[in-house]
């Protein structure tokens, strides 16, 4: 019967802790982090602070959920288009889009802000590789496909590929702030992938832009 009621409380927990990250990330992602406090987001809710403080322990644990959550649904996405994208091309440039789709969509306040709060480096160290591989993965598989060129398929240019975007968008972004993170990321993106498609490649993309355009 104990056993029971625990199982019954750790459900209600989950689903709490659920509740509180989704809530959360509407509130960051539309005002900023710094500007929203732990009892927005429970007024926003309609629980108590009390309730949030017993599933986080501070804010900077909530905002590390968050930025997870907000990874997981990308994610989420990402192996769900894959299913439909007929080449790697079009799997590729969805990702950016929906990079896009973040930075247009989200407060700009949500990304400085983030500087703000601690959270634990294991992750993104461990994020940042298996991205490295994800890439890895489909400059190889693009290269089997005829869409790019044949010497760019191992781990150095995929490291090289994503540390230039990360990087070049950055400084980019920070040398022109009368650019929109958006606008930087279309142009940036467009440039890279050009410069590693062959001319299947280049006709590919150039139908994937029309598409888009229609």
């Amino acid at each position: 019967m104990r056993r029971k009621i625990t199982e019954e409380k750790a459900v209600i927990n989950e689903e709490a802790r659920k509740r509180i990250v989704e809530g959360a990330v509407e509130l960051y992602t539309k005002e900023g982090i710094k500007s929203v406090t732990m009892d927005d987001v429970a007024n926003s809710l309609g629980m108590s602070k009390r309730t949030i403080y017993e599933n986080f322990r501070d804010k900077s644990t909530l905002v590390y959920e968050c930025v997870k959550a907000i990874m997981a649904r990308h994610e989420a996405r990402m192996r769900e288009h894959e299913r439909q994208a007929d080449n790697v091309l079009e799997l590729m440039m969805f990702g950016f889009s929906e990079m896009q789709n973040i930075f247009k969509n989200y407060n700009s306040r949500f990304f400085s802000d983030l500087k703000l709060f601690k959270m634990p480096e294991e992750y993104f160290t461990r994020k940042r590789v298996e991205h490295e591989f994800r890439t890895e993965q489909l400059l190889l598989r693009g290269v089997e496909q005829g869409l790019i060129r044949g010497e760019v398929k191992n781990a150095r240019h995929a490291q090289l590929f994503n540390h230039v975007i990360e990087n070049s968008l950055k400084t980019f972004v920070e040398d022109n702030p009368d650019i929109s993170f958006y606008t930087a990321i279309s142009e940036l993106v467009n440039i890279m992938l050009r410069g590693i498609c062959t001319d299947k490649g280049l006709k590919v993309m150039a139908e994937i832009h029309r598409k888009a355009q229609a």
